[in-house]
């Protein structure tokens, strides 16, 4: 593997985690489904240029890892995690933070 295959692999684990914390936070904060067009704005990207990311097989696999699934809607796509998958992260990282205390 050359460095430019390393780069791009380096790159979509980088976005796939900031579209993670979009996600995540969306639903924290307004308990609702995320749309492709607003995480596009967030992340500062055109229209084709997202779309290109948002086709490759790797970073749905990344986003599969952090538990977000996107749904195909009619106009637009939709981000969403699942209620029992973030309880679960919410539970392991306050007893990761509990065994880690100062």
């Amino acid at each position: 593997m050359n460095k430019h295959t390393e780069n791009a692999i380096k790159r979509k684990r980088k976005m796939a985690k900031l579209v993670a914390q979009i996600v995540i936070a969306n639903k924290l904060l307004l308990n609702q489904d995320t749309e492709s067009t607003e995480i596009r704005h967030a992340l500062g990207m055109s229209y084709q240029n997202f779309n290109f990311y948002l086709r490759d097989p790797f970073l749905i696999n990344e986003l599969r890892y952090y538990g977000i699934q996107v749904k195909k809607g009619k106009y637009r796509n939709y981000f969403f995690i699942q209620e029992s998958e973030l309880k679960m992260k919410i539970q392991f990282n306050l007893k990761g933070l509990n065994n880690h205390e100062l």
